[in-house]
């Protein structure tokens, strides 16, 4: 008389289920990785966006509170220098080496590919082109504004 005990596992059930456990521990894995890294691509495009609308935003105002003749506005080499009456120059700067826009000196955006203003003496206005660096999907931010100078004397 032979005893078979039927309780428990074989080792081949074991080995299959750990292998299957494994394949859907590997794709839950992936999963959360590949999410995590959209997750971060995709703060790093809003930071960039969010950075190249600040610079946009004030120099604009700058150019808007100081700027009424086209001598207040002056351009060289890559920086754009506003020129107030009665107030020290706010200068903008672009350092096409290292990708920064800097006001006064101080850095105020990073991976920044183009930075532009220029004055249309025509029209009296400065049009303003910001361009972020390629993302690694190759996607590039851009600003681009048309600051009309009310012209006083």
């Amino acid at each position: 008389m032979k005893i078979r005990n039927t309780k428990g596992f074989t080792l081949i059930e074991l080995i299959v289920v750990i292998a299957v456990l494994s394949i859907v521990m590997g794709l839950i894995v992936g999963l959360v990785t590949q999410s995590l890294k959209f997750f971060r691509d995709e703060n790093d495009q809003v930071a960039s966006q969010t950075s190249l609308r600040q610079v946009a935003l004030e120099f604009e105002k700058n150019v808007r509170k100081y700027v009424i003749t086209p001598s207040e506005y002056q351009v060289s080499g890559n920086c754009y220098i506003i020129r107030p009456v009665l107030a020290d120059n706010i200068s903008y700067c672009y350092d096409s080496v290292n990708k920064t826009v800097t006001k006064n000196g101080t850095v105020i955006a990073r991976g920044v590919n183009t930075f532009s203003a220029t004055y249309n003496t025509t029209n009296h206005n400065i049009a303003l082109l910001l361009r972020s660096v390629p993302d690694g999907y190759g996607r590039v931010n851009e600003v681009n504004v048309n600051i009309y100078i009310r012209i006083g004397s």
